[in-house]
């Protein structure tokens, strides 16, 4: 998760529709903020008394200065998590799996490091984080960004983990909920909250591919600063990288519907979803603990749901965020209130989405955080994680090279980690691992250097064989550990 609160970067007006008059003061105070700190783009969706009493969109979605509005798509990460749970929960009522049992009832292929684990791990464990399952760094990296997974591989890595029996907040529950969901209902868990969630709750805006979007002019991308201007982030999702712990795209009116279906206890307009039951069971704490996130508590963890207060009041929620996107979804179920914002930036982005929630909260029920909020912003200038990107000079050189660049063209393979392609793009030294697109920088002979992900600058070398006419070898070097990709073709 991003920091909570850091300075601002540079200013660029924003652009937005007008606001009704109930809600115009605040919409001019986040304008004002929003441009003060820099955050591209951003939506917000208010839910009262069952219904949306606003929804604004501010600044713009693209590089080219597309407005947003409040029908414009965003990537949510891991605000997706309850949607995935909502699936388990749903089957459960179904009668097509049962929470309490253990995972290898409904996944038979799944296995961790110790039989006993493996047996004593239950679906409930997974939905509420409750067991801290250790996950194997290479999972993470080919479900989230190579989309390099694969079901073998998968559940390979899997069977290295082991439950550290405590409450650890981790990607591979929810990876593993998606494969339960799967199994249970014979659907991609996708296509399950589609045609059981999606389509009956009329969130027509929602969707876990990328492609569904393809043409659609009113999707917001990720920015990021490059000098004066917004430039799309350099990591971006694709269908295979869209995952069941983070993986949908939406809009804040899809998810005002959303909130609406926990506030109204699985019904919206005359439709129900779910019974009154499996919606209570949703938010109903599993395992407690004690953290904070801004100006909200976190007391507990229900399913996929944290639980926890802003100013006193109960307050159910998850947040997502991923190079260029935050969000927040939340709603007060003893006031019957919500609230979605969205954001397409990183940095000041990732704070400002919590804060434009306070101030619904203060609204709405008469609480008194976002002045505090907003002022620890300004005190700190509101600076996020992510500052302005300077792109580095030098591809890969042939005086890096000690022999011709075509020597190292080819297909680099790991058995856990995927596959690196080096190939010549322009004239320069290139590499691809799957949905990573990392432009290598010559360091020394037969080293590079390259962000393997936006900011995170690593390592890695070519081996040659002992008569250094050919390259056998391509070796990553990340958080200590070297992984050698061997050269099969």
């Amino acid at each position: 998760m991003p920091t909570w609160l850091l300075a601002p970067i540079s200013l660029l007006p924003l652009l937005a529709p007008p606001a009704d008059d109930a809600w115009a003061d605040l919409s001019a105070r986040w304008r004002d903020r929003l441009t003060r700190h820099d955050v591209p783009g951003l939506a917000v969706a208010v839910v009262a008394d069952d219904r949306v009493v606003h929804a604004e969109g501010f600044g713009v979605r693209d590089a080219a200065g597309g407005a947003v509005d409040p029908e414009t798509v965003f990537y949510i990460a891991s605000a997706t998590k309850p949607f995935t749970a909502f699936a388990v929960a749903l089957l459960a009522e179904e009668g097509r799996l049962s929470i309490d049992a253990p995972v290898r009832s409904a996944l038979p292929r799944f296995a961790l490091a110790t039989p006993e684990a493996t047996a004593d791990v239950t679906i409930e464990d997974l939905l509420s984080h409750r067991r801290g399952l250790t996950a194997h760094p290479a999972i993470v990296f080919n479900d989230a960004y190579t989309g390099q997974i694969t079901e073998d591989r998968f559940f390979r890595l899997l069977r290295r983990s082991v439950p550290r029996n405590e409450y650890r907040y981790n990607n591979l529950h929810f990876t593993i909920l998606g494969r339960v969901v799967e199994a249970a209902s014979g659907r991609h868990w996708k296509e399950f909250l589609a045609r059981r969630v999606f389509a009956p709750l009329s969130m027509t805006r929602t969707s876990g591919d990328v492609s569904t979007f393809a043409g659609d002019p009113n999707v917001a991308v990720g920015l990021e600063r490059r000098g004066d201007a917004w430039a799309e982030v350099a990591l971006a999702k694709t269908d295979a990288t869209m995952h069941a712990a983070g993986g949908l795209k939406t809009t804040v009116l899809d998810l005002a519907r959303w909130i609406r279906l926990h506030l109204n206890d699985g019904e919206v307009d005359g439709v129900r979803i779910a019974s009154e039951a499996t919606v209570d069971a949703m938010t109903t704490p599993v395992v407690e603990f004690d953290g904070t996130y801004g100006p909200f508590t976190r007391d507990a963890c229900a399913y996929g749901w944290n639980v926890g207060s802003y100013d006193g009041r109960t307050m159910v929620h998850h947040f997502g965020g991923y190079v260029g996107f935050a969000a927040h979804v939340s709603f007060l179920p003893e006031h019957g209130v919500g609230v979605a914002v969205v954001a397409n930036g990183s940095g000041a982005a990732s704070n400002a989405v919590h804060v434009v929630a306070c101030d619904v909260y203060d609204r709405l029920i008469g609480a008194s955080g976002g002045d505090d909020a907003w002022a620890e912003m300004e005190a700190t200038g509101g600076r996020g994680s992510a500052p302005t990107i300077e792109r580095r000079p030098g591809p890969v050189a042939a005086d890096g090279l000690l022999l011709d660049a075509a020597a190292y063209e080819g297909r680099y393979e790991h058995d856990d980690w995927g596959t690196v392609v080096v190939s010549i793009e322009e004239g320069e030294l290139a590499a691809r691992i799957g949905n990573l697109r990392p432009r290598l920088v010559s360091s020394a002979l037969d080293g590079v250097r390259f962000d393997l992900f936006p900011g995170s600058e690593v390592d890695g070398w070519f081996v040659l064989d002992d008569a250094e006419e050919e390259v056998v070898a391509f070796v990553v070097s990340a958080n200590g550990d070297e992984v050698e990709f061997e050269r099969r073709g």
